[in-house]
């Protein structure tokens, strides 16, 4: 990786957080926005859009076929939905009666 490359994935963001630090909190607490909020999203939304971005740009193959191929997805067969409605009934049926469902609490 050149000099302008890693200049450019590990500057960009740090411009990004520094400006969304120095400009965007001020701003979003004088919104009224609690500062933690408005720390956490002027720290990762800067980082999270630049990296939408370098991903759109460099990706070649739609995002449906990447998970199709990798989760290996395929049309469930009818017993499998209903066991999925039977399991969705029952816990149902558990938090409507007060039965521990299995879930910690």
């Amino acid at each position: 990786m050149t000099f302008g490359q890693s200049l450019l994935f590990f500057g960009g963001p740090g411009v990004a957080i520094l400006i969304g630090l120095y400009i965007g909190v001020p701003i979003a607490v004088g919104f009224g926005i609690p500062l933690i909020i408005a720390w956490t999203m002027a720290l990762w939304l800067p980082v999270i859009l630049l990296l939408a971005l370098v991903l759109y740009r460099f990706r070649r193959v739609p995002a449906q076929a990447l998970f199709g191929k990798r989760f290996r997805f395929r049309q469930l067969q009818r017993r499998e939905w209903l066991v999925i409605l039977a399991a969705f009934v029952l816990l149902q049926r558990n938090i409507v009666s007060g039965l521990p469902s299995g879930a910690l609490k």
